[in-house]
């Protein structure tokens, strides 16, 4: 298997199965938001008495739109003596207010068609998830644990990763990393540890 740094993103409950070149701890702290743009020169001042500020936006489902995705840097390990990767996928919320994601996310990788495998994997959710409030400028992280095709010899290389968040139809695209491969199915793992599955979202460290 080709190295990689461990960054120990794997949840708990996949740890406990999993034999791991480093040991899980606590994810990346997220991006701090960006700060709010000048007023254009010439805008009229707020009157005495009064605040230049809008009002808060009322807080609301989180849209494809309101959210921005990043990947962190895959991790390998093994489980039931076959290799699988895990990586974390942080959803920025870049609006204005704070929203929720019910239910969890789930996805689909997208790549080539071979003579073995289909052109897409789809990604559902392990489990059942609450409600996760993402505040405006904070994020969210799920883990996605996968079977690693690094050394197999007919691996599959996607090239994209799509999000999927409840009650929005419209995905959210982020490109898969290059050369980060993948093995379709679950026939080789024993048990009932998750693979090529989501991970329930939680709010990320700051």
């Amino acid at each position: 298997m080709n190295p990689r740094t461990a960054h120990g993103y794997l949840p708990a409950a996949v740890c406990a199965g999993m034999v791991l070149l480093a040991g899980c701890a606590a994810g990346e702290p997220a991006a701090a938001p960006a700060g709010n743009a000048a007023a254009p020169a010439g805008s009229f001042a707020a009157p005495v008495g009064s605040s230049a500020a809008s009002p808060p936006a009322a807080e609301s489902d989180c849209r494809s739109s309101d959210l921005s995705a990043a990947l962190g840097t895959p991790e390998t390990g093994q489980l039931s003596d076959v290799a699988v990767g895990s990586m974390r996928v942080v959803l920025t919320n870049r609006s204005a207010a704070t929203c929720f994601v019910a239910g969890g996310i789930s996805g689909r990788l997208e790549g080539p068609a071979t003579r073995r495998w289909a052109a897409s994997l789809d990604l559902p959710l392990d489990g059942e998830a609450g409600e996760v409030r993402i505040p405006a400028g904070q994020a969210a992280e799920a883990v996605l644990v996968y079977l690693d095709g690094t050394d197999s010899e007919q691996p599959w290389d996607p090239a994209t990763l799509l999000i999927a968040v409840p009650g929005d139809p419209q995905p959210i695209s982020v490109p898969w990393p290059s050369g980060e491969s993948v093995l379709q199915g679950t026939a080789a793992v024993s048990g009932d540890m998750a693979v090529n599955r989501f991970q329930p979202l939680t709010v990320a460290a700051n």
